[in-house]
């Protein structure tokens, strides 16, 4: 993660969006709303990071038709890695939230809701399907085995985001996003 530049409007958007949704449409997921907040602020930096500011994509979320039916619109972007893909470009923070579930909902994470409502099985287990593609620090060019690197990136990414989940810097994001929702 980049030097941190604090939560931008977008990421507290999609967060406050994210209250609510699982406050009226998923209350199986409050547990998890830390962990979730948290792989967001990793994947993104708090928002900061091009492909969140451009596209609304908070959490790397790449181009899939299975959700085409939530999101269809798609850019073209450039990872850290100088690996191109397309990925989701949701319409607003909302939409997002709901691309987001809609995302993992589908077959390649079958039984992430039985994981629930442990917040670190959920991570673990969405992370061991592949949802972590690549995490600064943990490079492919230092690793001569897929299977080794591959490892390395999910263990990383696991530990990453469960120790921003506890982080004080979590607490006064959820705490600004609430206050978006707040009368």
């Amino acid at each position: 993660m980049k030097a941190d530049k604090g939560a931008t409007a977008g990421f507290l958007k999609a967060v406050a969006h994210l209250m609510i949704y699982i406050e009226t449409d998923s209350p199986q997921f409050r547990k998890c709303l830390r962990v979730i907040v948290a792989q967001w602020a990793l994947e993104s930096n708090f928002g900061n990071s091009e492909l969140a500011k451009s596209f609304r994509n908070f959490s790397g979320l790449k181009f899939r038709k299975a959700v085409s039916h939530v999101c269809d619109r798609k850019a073209d972007y450039t990872d850290w890695e100088k690996e191109s893909d397309a990925y989701l470009w949701p319409e607003s923070e909302q939409n997002f939230v709901e691309v987001y579930f809609e995302f993992i909902a589908r077959r390649v994470y079958q039984g992430f809701d039985k994981k629930l409502p442990s917040p670190t099985k959920f991570i673990k287990h969405i992370a061991d399907c592949g949802f972590c593609g690549a995490i600064s620090g943990v490079s492919k060019k230092d690793y001569s085995d897929p299977d080794e690197y591959r490892k390395a990136v999910h263990d990383e990414y696991f530990h990453r985001v469960t120790d921003l989940a506890l982080s004080d810097k979590l607490n006064n994001v959820v705490l600004l996003a609430s206050e978006l929702i707040l009368p």
